[in-house]
């Protein structure tokens, strides 16, 4: 009997074109893969990649760094991920550790 993975939910504020990216994943994943998956595998999926793509002795590529570089500048994306994040759940989930 396998032991399931602990699952830890958390809420996290993307911008929209993570969000195409994770939705693009997860419908490669179903509809051409044939995987059982979900928004969170996704979204798991993406973070190990970016992850493993630093075992690289180079780093990261041109490619990602250009991608992050262009997401960090973004000022349009960036604000209103801020702007949509609930300080008072955070505060709420802190107050509950």
């Amino acid at each position: 009997m396998m032991n399931r993975p602990t699952i830890i939910r958390k809420t996290v504020s993307l911008d929209p074109a993570t969000d195409k990216l994770i939705r693009a994943v997860l419908s490669y994943l179903v509809n051409i893969s044939g995987t059982t998956a979900n928004y969170s595998t996704a979204l798991n999926l993406l973070v190990i990649a970016a992850a493993l793509e630093t075992q690289d002795r180079n780093g990261w590529s041109q490619n990602t760094r250009e991608g992050l570089n262009q997401f960090l500048n973004d000022r349009t994306s960036i604000p209103l991920i801020v702007a949509n994040i609930d300080m008072r759940a955070v505060m709420a989930d802190i107050d509950e550790r």
